[in-house]
């Protein structure tokens, strides 16, 4: 995939890929951003579906209450804990992934920015 930035009319002509990385950055922080809220809606998601699914429900009337072991819900319960870690899991390699490489970008500009600022 290739992506097209535009460098501003005022930038110095000398170091036009600076600002490239920047804008690139900008798109890789807006990623990260995006993965983080999608990651928390799934934990709430997931802590929603755990308090739905005990491994007691009670049923029939208040009066004529029976409790019933869900073992049923136990298995769908660890089905939906053992795709849920593994997508977080992902995610979060995934998300670490950005992280460093932003980190990385940016210390390659404060570099980049150093020594031409020592240029001059």
């Amino acid at each position: 995939m290739y992506v097209f930035f535009r460098v501003p009319a005022s930038a110095p002509q000398s170091c036009p890929e600076i600002y490239l990385k920047m804008e690139e950055n900008i798109l890789l922080k807006d990623r990260l951003t995006k993965l983080s809220k999608q990651h928390g809606i799934l934990q709430e998601n997931y802590q929603k579906l755990l308090n739905v699914m005990t491994a007691e429900q009670n049923i029939g009337s208040s009066g004529n209450k029976i409790t019933m072991e869900g073992s049923s819900s136990n298995f769908i319960e660890a089905l939906i804990a053992e795709e849920t870690e593994k997508y977080m899991k992902e995610e979060s390699e995934h998300c670490e992934l950005l992280e460093s490489k932003i980190n990385q970008e940016i210390e390659e500009l404060r570099r980049t920015l150093k020594d031409e600022l020592l240029k001059k």
